[in-house]
Protein backbone atom coordinates (compact mmCIF):
# COMPACT_ATOMS: atom_id res chain seq x y z
CA UNK A 1 0.00 0.00 0.00
CA UNK A 2 2.80 2.45 0.79
CA UNK A 3 4.10 2.34 -2.78
CA UNK A 4 0.66 3.08 -4.18
CA UNK A 5 0.89 6.48 -2.47
CA UNK A 6 2.53 9.08 -4.72
CA UNK A 7 3.57 11.28 -1.78
CA UNK A 8 5.43 8.33 -0.28
CA UNK A 9 7.23 7.72 -3.57
CA UNK A 10 8.14 11.40 -3.82
CA UNK A 11 9.41 11.33 -0.23
CA UNK A 12 11.69 8.43 -1.08
CA UNK A 13 13.14 10.00 -4.22
CA UNK A 14 13.94 13.24 -2.34
CA UNK A 15 15.60 11.24 0.46
CA UNK A 16 18.32 9.79 -1.78
CA UNK A 17 21.72 11.53 -1.97
CA UNK A 18 22.84 10.38 -5.39
CA UNK A 19 26.01 12.50 -5.40
CA UNK A 20 27.36 10.69 -2.36
CA UNK A 21 26.51 7.33 -3.94
CA UNK A 22 28.41 7.97 -7.18
CA UNK A 23 31.32 9.80 -5.51
CA UNK A 24 31.81 7.68 -2.39
CA UNK A 25 30.47 4.25 -3.35
CA UNK A 26 30.48 3.68 -7.12
CA UNK A 27 33.53 5.86 -7.89
CA UNK A 28 33.75 4.99 -11.59
CA UNK A 29 32.74 8.29 -13.19
CA UNK A 30 29.03 7.51 -13.15
CA UNK A 31 26.75 10.54 -12.88
CA UNK A 32 24.10 11.22 -10.29
CA UNK A 33 20.87 11.21 -12.28
CA UNK A 34 17.56 12.98 -11.75
CA UNK A 35 15.74 12.04 -14.97
CA UNK A 36 14.13 8.85 -16.24
CA UNK A 37 16.27 9.00 -19.38
CA UNK A 38 19.96 9.21 -18.39
CA UNK A 39 22.25 12.04 -19.51
CA UNK A 40 24.82 11.67 -22.30
CA UNK A 41 22.69 9.07 -24.02
CA UNK A 42 20.36 10.47 -26.71
CA UNK A 43 20.66 13.59 -28.86
CA UNK A 44 17.74 15.50 -30.31
CA UNK A 45 17.03 17.06 -33.70
CA UNK A 46 19.20 20.06 -32.79
CA UNK A 47 22.07 17.87 -31.57
CA UNK A 48 21.54 18.58 -27.88
CA UNK A 49 21.54 15.97 -25.11
CA UNK A 50 17.96 14.97 -24.30
CA UNK A 51 18.79 14.88 -20.58
CA UNK A 52 21.38 17.63 -20.36
CA UNK A 53 19.17 19.60 -17.96
CA UNK A 54 19.30 17.48 -14.83
CA UNK A 55 17.28 20.08 -12.91
CA UNK A 56 14.31 19.90 -15.25
CA UNK A 57 12.33 17.80 -12.79
CA UNK A 58 13.91 19.00 -9.54
CA UNK A 59 10.45 19.65 -8.08
CA UNK A 60 9.86 15.91 -8.23
CA UNK A 61 13.37 14.46 -8.01
CA UNK A 62 16.28 15.91 -6.04
CA UNK A 63 18.17 15.39 -2.83
CA UNK A 64 16.18 17.50 -0.40
CA UNK A 65 15.64 15.99 3.06
CA UNK A 66 13.27 18.79 4.09
CA UNK A 67 11.07 18.24 1.05
CA UNK A 68 11.29 14.49 1.63
CA UNK A 69 10.03 14.99 5.19
CA UNK A 70 7.12 17.10 3.96
CA UNK A 71 6.03 14.50 1.43
CA UNK A 72 6.45 11.80 4.06
CA UNK A 73 4.26 13.66 6.56
CA UNK A 74 1.53 13.96 3.94
CA UNK A 75 1.84 10.28 3.08
CA UNK A 76 1.58 9.32 6.75
CA UNK A 77 -1.63 11.35 7.07
CA UNK A 78 -3.09 9.76 3.96
CA UNK A 79 -2.11 6.22 4.98
CA UNK A 80 -3.04 6.60 8.64
CA UNK A 81 0.31 5.49 10.09
CA UNK A 82 3.87 6.76 10.49
CA UNK A 83 5.60 3.37 10.56
CA UNK A 84 6.50 1.50 7.38
CA UNK A 85 8.67 -1.41 6.36
CA UNK A 86 9.60 -2.69 2.93
CA UNK A 87 11.99 -5.12 1.30
CA UNK A 88 14.51 -3.89 -1.27
CA UNK A 89 15.58 -6.65 -3.65
CA UNK A 90 19.26 -6.40 -4.59
CA UNK A 91 21.59 -8.36 -6.87
CA UNK A 92 24.47 -10.17 -5.17
CA UNK A 93 27.25 -8.04 -6.69
CA UNK A 94 29.52 -6.04 -4.41
CA UNK A 95 28.55 -2.73 -6.00
CA UNK A 96 24.80 -3.39 -5.81
CA UNK A 97 25.02 -4.43 -2.19
CA UNK A 98 27.15 -1.42 -1.27
CA UNK A 99 24.76 0.98 -3.04
CA UNK A 100 21.76 -0.70 -1.40
CA UNK A 101 23.34 -0.37 2.04
CA UNK A 102 23.77 3.37 1.51
CA UNK A 103 20.22 3.73 0.17
CA UNK A 104 18.93 1.96 3.27
CA UNK A 105 20.92 4.29 5.53
CA UNK A 106 19.81 7.43 3.69
CA UNK A 107 16.14 6.50 3.60
CA UNK A 108 16.01 5.43 7.23
CA UNK A 109 17.90 8.56 8.33
CA UNK A 110 15.90 11.06 6.31
CA UNK A 111 12.54 9.37 6.78
CA UNK A 112 12.35 8.14 10.40
CA UNK A 113 9.62 5.55 10.62
CA UNK A 114 10.68 3.64 7.51
CA UNK A 115 12.64 0.40 7.80
CA UNK A 116 14.33 -1.00 4.70
CA UNK A 117 15.16 -4.70 4.67
CA UNK A 118 17.66 -5.81 2.02
CA UNK A 119 17.07 -9.08 0.18
CA UNK A 120 20.11 -10.25 -1.80
CA UNK A 121 19.72 -12.63 -4.73
CA UNK A 122 21.81 -13.85 -7.70
CA UNK A 123 21.01 -12.07 -10.95
CA UNK A 124 18.98 -14.93 -12.45
CA UNK A 125 16.73 -15.20 -9.40
CA UNK A 126 16.39 -11.42 -9.07
CA UNK A 127 15.29 -11.11 -12.69
CA UNK A 128 12.78 -13.94 -12.31
CA UNK A 129 11.35 -12.36 -9.18
CA UNK A 130 10.85 -8.92 -10.71
CA UNK A 131 9.40 -10.42 -13.91
CA UNK A 132 6.91 -12.37 -11.79
CA UNK A 133 6.08 -9.42 -9.53
CA UNK A 134 7.59 -11.22 -6.56
CA UNK A 135 9.12 -8.16 -4.93
CA UNK A 136 8.23 -4.93 -3.14
CA UNK A 137 11.00 -2.67 -4.45
CA UNK A 138 14.08 -3.52 -6.44
CA UNK A 139 17.44 -1.92 -7.15
CA UNK A 140 17.60 -2.70 -10.84
CA UNK A 141 19.01 -1.49 -14.14
CA UNK A 142 18.06 -1.25 -17.79
CA UNK A 143 20.37 -1.66 -20.78
CA UNK A 144 19.18 0.45 -23.74
CA UNK A 145 18.83 -1.14 -27.17
CA UNK A 146 19.16 2.04 -29.22
CA UNK A 147 20.06 5.70 -28.69
CA UNK A 148 16.59 7.17 -28.31
CA UNK A 149 14.58 8.11 -25.19
CA UNK A 150 11.91 5.60 -26.21
CA UNK A 151 14.14 2.68 -25.24
CA UNK A 152 13.61 3.85 -21.64
CA UNK A 153 10.19 5.49 -21.80
CA UNK A 154 8.68 2.51 -23.59
CA UNK A 155 9.06 0.45 -20.42
CA UNK A 156 6.11 2.15 -18.74
CA UNK A 157 3.47 1.64 -21.38
CA UNK A 158 0.48 -0.16 -19.91
CA UNK A 159 0.98 -3.94 -20.18
CA UNK A 160 4.46 -3.58 -21.69
CA UNK A 161 6.47 -6.74 -21.06
CA UNK A 162 9.13 -4.81 -19.13
CA UNK A 163 6.64 -2.81 -17.06
CA UNK A 164 7.31 -4.98 -14.03
CA UNK A 165 5.64 -2.58 -11.60
CA UNK A 166 2.39 -2.71 -13.62
CA UNK A 167 2.08 1.08 -13.48
CA UNK A 168 -0.48 2.50 -15.89
CA UNK A 169 -1.50 5.98 -17.03
CA UNK A 170 -3.81 6.65 -19.98
CA UNK A 171 -2.33 10.08 -20.79
CA UNK A 172 1.17 8.60 -20.82
CA UNK A 173 0.09 5.79 -23.14
CA UNK A 174 -1.45 8.31 -25.54
CA UNK A 175 1.70 10.43 -25.69
CA UNK A 176 3.90 7.41 -26.32
CA UNK A 177 1.54 6.18 -29.04
CA UNK A 178 1.66 9.59 -30.71
CA UNK A 179 5.47 9.38 -30.68
CA UNK A 180 5.72 5.87 -32.09
CA UNK A 181 2.87 5.46 -34.59
CA UNK A 182 0.79 8.62 -34.34
CA UNK A 183 0.84 12.31 -35.09
CA UNK A 184 4.48 12.99 -34.19
CA UNK A 185 6.11 10.15 -36.08
CA UNK A 186 7.24 12.42 -38.95
CA UNK A 187 7.85 15.56 -36.90
CA UNK A 188 11.14 15.14 -35.03
CA UNK A 189 10.90 18.35 -33.01
CA UNK A 190 7.28 17.79 -31.93
CA UNK A 191 8.12 14.20 -31.04
CA UNK A 192 11.05 15.30 -28.91
CA UNK A 193 8.88 17.76 -27.00
CA UNK A 194 6.20 15.12 -26.49
CA UNK A 195 8.77 12.72 -25.06
CA UNK A 196 9.59 15.35 -22.44
CA UNK A 197 5.88 15.49 -21.59
CA UNK A 198 5.89 11.72 -21.14
CA UNK A 199 8.99 11.83 -18.98
CA UNK A 200 7.44 14.51 -16.80
CA UNK A 201 4.56 12.18 -15.97
CA UNK A 202 7.05 9.51 -14.91
CA UNK A 203 8.91 11.95 -12.69
CA UNK A 204 5.77 13.62 -11.26
CA UNK A 205 4.47 10.25 -10.17
CA UNK A 206 7.90 8.95 -9.09
CA UNK A 207 7.36 5.75 -11.04
CA UNK A 208 11.09 5.11 -10.67
CA UNK A 209 13.75 6.57 -8.40
CA UNK A 210 16.69 7.14 -10.77
CA UNK A 211 20.08 6.91 -9.10
CA UNK A 212 22.91 6.76 -11.66
CA UNK A 213 23.80 5.40 -15.13
CA UNK A 214 26.86 3.26 -15.79
CA UNK A 215 29.26 4.11 -18.59
CA UNK A 216 30.62 1.03 -20.37
CA UNK A 217 33.46 0.71 -22.86
CA UNK A 218 31.00 0.41 -25.73
CA UNK A 219 29.45 3.75 -24.81
CA UNK A 220 26.14 2.19 -23.83
CA UNK A 221 24.51 3.45 -20.67
CA UNK A 222 22.48 1.55 -18.15
CA UNK A 223 20.33 3.43 -15.70
CA UNK A 224 20.36 2.10 -12.17
CA UNK A 225 17.37 2.94 -10.02
CA UNK A 226 14.72 1.72 -7.62
CA UNK A 227 11.51 0.36 -9.08
CA UNK A 228 8.49 -0.69 -7.07
CA UNK A 229 6.17 -3.62 -7.64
Amino acid sequence: EMFNNVNMRLALTHAVDRESIVNDVVKDGSLATYTAVPPQFATGPDGSDFSEDQEMFSEYCSYDPEKAAEYFATACDELGTDTFEFELLVEDTTESQNVAAVLKEQIETNLPGITVNLKVEPKKQRVEDIQNGNYEACLTRWGPDYADPMTYLGMWITDASNNYGKWSDAEYDTIIADCTTGQYINDAEARWNALYDAEQIIMEQAVIIPVYPHQFSGGQRQRVGIARA
